[in-house]
């Protein structure tokens, strides 16, 4: 009887699993019919870490010193962009965020360009894109178009060889001034790999590593677009800890109140000066074989200067003499520190 009990409460549940899971089941498939992509319980769960590790991300990665060389940078494109289209051109920072690169590529979406540089000295690319409705802008602009809004979006095609020309052209002024920018932080060369039209080739890192991207708002009169900066973390890896910083002051300042404290400071120090009348290299045995009233043949000649040393270094000669009851050395020749940094 508490055998059939038993498999009853069995059956029954393995009935109500089933019944949970064919409800899930249907309520993903009409979610799926719907055109909503709806994931398991499980990838709930994983949906909700990856959020929160997102904002983790987000909130952990500060770096001062990199958003005040973006501002740096977009004083000086707005120039850069003035004079090369003679036209009245606008650079403005829309946003600087933390996200994972293959988000971000998807974002931008296509159609769009996007222009892989190398940093010469962090040895690693970096990638600079623009939208579709920055290239058209540019190609008006220079080719003497009306100061309109486009009214016509041209979707489903290629982009043509002037098109890209453009595009690389305006990317080595940007390079160029983003290099200026970040001189004064820290040396950095940026320099044009190639240019792709699909994104799947402007692959430099794995989708789901993080990248700082600076999205900025270019308007010309009545026209506008977008260019985004895309840094990688590993590409700024090695300059992390430049970028970190809160403030950076110019190279070769000094503080002249801190140079006479130190200089003060280091007068006090206490040193021990040696003075030296010869040596000579000996074996072992024979130093051993040293007495009372044996005699040591130096190679040094009489009247010769004694050494004087600082720290084993010698850093002058003089003359023994007498100086009351003690004896003294007379230098003959200047303190030379030269050869005590060497």
């Amino acid at each position: 009887m508490a055998h059939d009990q038993s498999i009853t409460q069995e059956t029954e549940k393995n009935s109500s699993n089933k019944t949970w899971e064919q409800a899930l089941n249907e309520k993903s498939q009409s979610l799926n019919r719907e055109g909503v992509n709806q994931p398991a319980s499980t990838s709930h769960k994983a949906k909700g870490v990856e959020l929160l590790l997102d904002k983790i991300l987000q909130t952990s990665i500060r770096l001062p010193m990199l958003e005040i060389t973006f501002d740096r940078f977009v004083r000086i494109n707005s120039t850069s962009l003035r004079n090369y289209t003679a036209d009245n051109v606008d650079v403005e920072i829309e946003s600087m965020k933390t996200e994972r690169f293959g988000d971000c590529l998807s974002r931008i979406g296509a159609p769009s360009m996007f222009s892989v540089f190398k940093v010469i000295e962090w040895d690693n690319f970096c990638i600079l894109a623009f939208d579709s409705t920055m290239i058209y802008a540019f190609v008006e602009v220079l080719f003497g178009g009306r100061k309109t809004p486009p009214s016509l979006k041209v979707e489903g095609r290629s982009f043509t060889s002037i098109e890209n020309s453009v595009v690389k052209s305006i990317t080595e002024i940007v390079l160029h001034d983003l290099s200026l920018a970040f001189n004064p932080v820290t040396s950095a060369n940026f320099q044009l790999d190639r240019v792709e039209t699909n994104p799947k080739f402007a692959m430099i890192v794995r989708p789901e590593d993080v990248a700082i991207v600076l999205n900025l708002k270019v308007t010309m009169d009545t026209r506008s677009g977008n260019i985004h900066i895309i840094l990688p973390y590993t590409t700024i890896e090695p300059v992390k800890k430049i970028l970190s910083k809160p403030y950076i002051g110019e190279r070769g300042s000094k503080d002249p109140n801190w140079t006479r404290h130190f200089e003060n400071e280091i007068g006090k120090a206490t040193v021990t000066i040696k003075v030296s009348l010869d040596g000579m290299p000996a074996g072992l045995k024979n130093v051993a074989e040293l007495k009372v009233g044996k005699t040591i043949m130096l190679d040094k000649m009489v009247g010769a200067d004694w050494d004087i040393k600082l720290n084993e270094t010698i850093i002058s000669a003089g003359q023994p003499g007498k100086s009351g009851d003690k004896l003294a050395i007379q230098l003959n020749d200047s303190i030379n520190l030269e050869r005590y940094k060497k």
